[in-house]
This record gives C-alpha cells, structure tokens and sequence, in this order.
C-alpha cells in the first residue's frame, strides 16, 4: 500500500511539472564579438564614461560609440561601412579622439574564458578620404601596453592576435599621431574573442603550373588569414617560402606544404609538366584595344600595350603575356581557338600594367577602376571584383574540353579608359600529364598489366576549378 501511496505521488509531481516550462540555459558561445558587450569605460569626442559609472560630455556631446543608429558598425555620424586598407568590414567600432587627442574604449572580460583576442585596426578609409588622418592605436591588457602601432597612413592596417588568457580588462586607444585631431577617424574591424587558443588560421593560394625543374618561390603566391568570427584577408609574409614534400621533377599532381617566415603553414596542390605554351606564342584569332595608329601598335605580345616597356605587375617584371589598352567605349579583349588541342590548364596573372604609373602615384589614379573576365566557349567562368591600381590576380583554370578562350577587361561603373594600360601575364596553358604506372616485378606477361593512371589532376582540380583570385597588397603585419 505504501509502494503505491509513493507512486501515485511521483505521479501527481510529473503531471505538475509538466504543465510549466523550466528554462534550460544556454551554454556561452565560443566567440564573441566585442560589439556584443557592454562598454566597462569609453573615452572619445562625444563623451566619457569611468569605471564606476559617471558620464561626462565631450568636445560633440555626449552619446556611447557604436550605439547610435547611425553609428553602429559604421564611420561615426554616417552610414558609411567601415573599411582598412581596401577592405570593408561589417562590424566594427569607429571612434573619434576628443579635443585632448585620444579615444579609448575598454571591456571587462573576467571569468567569461575568453583566451584569444582578435581585430583589425587602422584609420578607416573612407571618412580619412578626404585628407589628413594619421593617428596611432595602442591596447593594452591589464594596464599593460602590448601593442603600440606608431603612427599609421591612411592605407595602413594592423593586425591584432593577443593571448588574453586569465585577463580581465582590454583597453584599445587612438591617438591623433601628433598632428591634431582633424579627420582622425579610427577602426577597430571585427574584434573577436575566442575560448580557441589558435583561433587564426592561413591558407596559401599560389602558382599551380610548373615545369620540370622550376623551383616554387614566394613570390608566386599569397596567403590568406582568417579567424573565427572575422573576416578573410590576403596578407604579406615578409620573407621566402620553405617548402617541403615538392618533387621539381616528378611529373604530375603532388601536395606540399608551404611555411612562411612567420610560421604559417598551408597545404597546396601543385602540377608538373613537361612543358606549357604561352599565349603570346599563339596565333590570336581577334583582339581589341585602344584605337591604333598602325594595325598592331597598341598589341603587346610579352610588352605592354605600346611594346615599349616589359610586362610588369605591381613591380613584378613578366618576360612573356599580353598587354591591351582600353578603347574609348570602355573595352579590350583577346581571343584565341584551342579547339582539338587537348589542353586541361590555364593560369594567369591579371592586372593594370605599370606602365600606367608614368601618369602619376597608385593613389592619383585610384579612380580609374576596371574588372577583368576569362570567357570560356561564351561563359564567363571568372570574373575580377572591380579592381584598382596595384591590385593583381593570379588566376588557375581547368580548361578542359574548351574550344574558344577569351581574356577581356572592361572599364568599371564611375571609372574612365585613361591610363588603361592592362596586362594577362605569364599566360599560358598546358596538357594533362600521363604518369605511366611501373610494372610489378612479379608479373608474367600472361598477368593482365593494370591500366595507366592518367587522373592526377583529380588532386587539384578544385584548385584550378575554385580559381586562386587573391588580391596582393603590402600591408603593415605583425
């Protein structure tokens, strides 16, 4: 009797429990931004907050960075995006030094956890666009300085990775750089802590095509940073490439591994050939360029469009390519008929040719912007983002099965056809290789041989098939 009192009460208790919710608690993120907490104390142009609370007004005011609906994630009193170095970023806070020459924001990040610290900060571009704007970033962790800048450009952006294992407050400052305030907008792009203590990773996207024999350096390739919560970037490294498992003279796909100066390490697929043919060797079916005062003129077959001077992206001088110049209605374009030629690759490097610097600085001509497409059998199958001065794309194709290639560069919406010198460097395509599989020793001429493996590509054809577009800047890095 007993037994079943207790029963029927542990029944009465389960059909009242049922009739409520209990909340369950959600387990903390593994990343968060730092737009996502509170301020701990913020000090900038329009106002202060301290440690235990009090507010005061600054030299605009007083209202909290990064809370007004026109301020959240965007350059202070606009809706303008926040961007470092040519890259836009969508979150992020945008401060303003004060009349006393410095902003600074801080946030209590103790017992959250949190073990790494991640951001990009720098002057924002497009307010600082309109002149002046040098300033300098310091953070600090604990009271303690960790990273001082030293006074930054307006093309200039730094990259922040700190431990802040244990740490219980994180104070970023801007200063004005010494030379007043005025136009002193600074950035700080997707902050990010993490309880992942390798948080950042690097990829490598380079040169795909070899020939025997060549050798992979750094300059054929760019690394790309990521992190979580953040937002891809190409990056400079600072020195020579080690690589290692590349064999210059085995033929066919392999994987090796890249290391930088600085450490990072990336996988990356490579194919060796016997040989490639470059498109300056071949007999092009059309082209279109700037109007010419001779059939040819304005052609270049491994010269800029007037033949007069080499190749040359971004101070890398190319012995072969093809250099084009727009036309007037905005246009320059290559064609050429691969038809029954076998070949499986195609790699590039695209870009507006140095020889437009004769007119003036990267920067003066920072408005005169163009895209650039590869159409394959009347399919664009890459197209550039819209592209400036200084920027370059190292391209890689599968081409299979294709009969007609065109390479074509157009002016861009607001850009214009002057100084549209362009150059398709280092173009060139090539054929599978056939690996032939040594026979077993043991066999017998009366044993079946295996079929010849001839899919080594099959390694790599989402390197070539993704297509490596990496636009290559010197940037500030730590």
């Amino acid at each position: 009797m007993k037994t079943k009192r207790i029963i029927g009460l542990l029944l009465v208790v389960m059909m009242i429990a049922s009739l409520f919710t209990i909340p369950v608690m959600a387990a903390e993120g593994d990343t968060i931004s730092l737009t996502e907490l509170p301020f701990y104390t913020f000090h900038w142009y329009y106002g202060s907050k301290a440690a235990d609370g009090t507010t005061a007004n600054g030299g605009g005011g007083f209202k909290e960075p990064n809370t007004a609906a026109t301020d959240k994630n965007a350059v202070v009193d606009t809706s303008i995006p926040l961007s470092l170095a040519g890259v836009t970023y969508p979150v992020g806070i945008n401060l303003h030094p004060d009349v006393d020459g410095y902003a600074e924001v801080s946030y209590n990040i103790e017992g959250m956890g949190y073990k790494r610290f991640n951001a990009v900060i720098g002057p924002d571009m497009q307010k600082n666009g309109r002149g002046g704007g040098v300033l300098a970033f310091e953070v600090y962790v604990d009271g303690n300085k960790v990273i001082d800048t030293g006074v930054m450009q307006l093309n200039q952006d730094y990259f922040v990775d700190l431990d802040v294992t244990g740490a219980k407050v994180i104070l970023i400052r801007l200063t004005d750089g010494g030379d007043g305030i005025g136009a002193d907008y600074g950035t700080i792009a997707a902050p990010v802590l993490s309880k992942n203590e390798n948080a950042v990773s690097y990829s490598y996207s380079g040169k795909v095509l070899y020939v025997k024999g060549e050798t992979i350096t750094a300059a054929e390739g760019s690394w790309m940073r990521s992190y979580e919560g953040g937002i891809a970037k190409a990056v400079a490294t600072a020195g020579e490439l080690t690589v290692s498992g590349y064999d210059a003279n085995k033929l066919g796909a392999q994987e090796v591994t890249i290391t930088s100066a600085e450490g990072w390490t990336a996988k990356h697929s490579v194919y060796v050939v016997e040989e490639v043919t470059y498109l300056s060797d071949m007999q092009e079916v059309s082209y279109v360029t700037h109007p010419e005062p001779t059939p040819g003129a304005y052609f270049g077959k491994d010269l800029s469009h007037e033949q007069k001077a080499p190749i040359t992206i971004n101070g890398v001088v190319y012995n072969k390519g093809i250099g084009l110049h727009f036309t007037p209605e905005g246009l320059c374009e290559v064609k050429y008929d691969l038809s029954g030629q076998g070949y499986k690759f195609f790699s590039v490097v695209i870009g507006k040719d140095d020889y437009n610097l004769s007119a003036g600085t990267v920067e003066a001509l920072a408005g005169f912007v163009c895209q650039f497409e590869i159409i394959a059998d009347g399919q664009a199958v890459w197209t550039s983002p819209v592209t400036r001065q200084g920027e370059s794309f190292l391209v890689n194709l599968d081409i299979t099965g294709v009969n007609e290639l065109i390479l074509r560069a157009k002016v861009a919406e607001g850009g214009a056809y002057n100084f549209g010198s362009i150059s398709f460097a280092d173009a060139k395509v090539a054929k599978e290789v056939v690996v032939e599989t040594p026979e077993d020793p043991g066999t017998t001429p009366s044993d079946p041989v295996p079929p010849t493996e001839t899919g080594d590509f099959g390694v790599i054809a989402l390197a070539f098939a993704a297509v490596s577009a990496i636009v290559v800047k010197k940037k500030k890095e730590i």
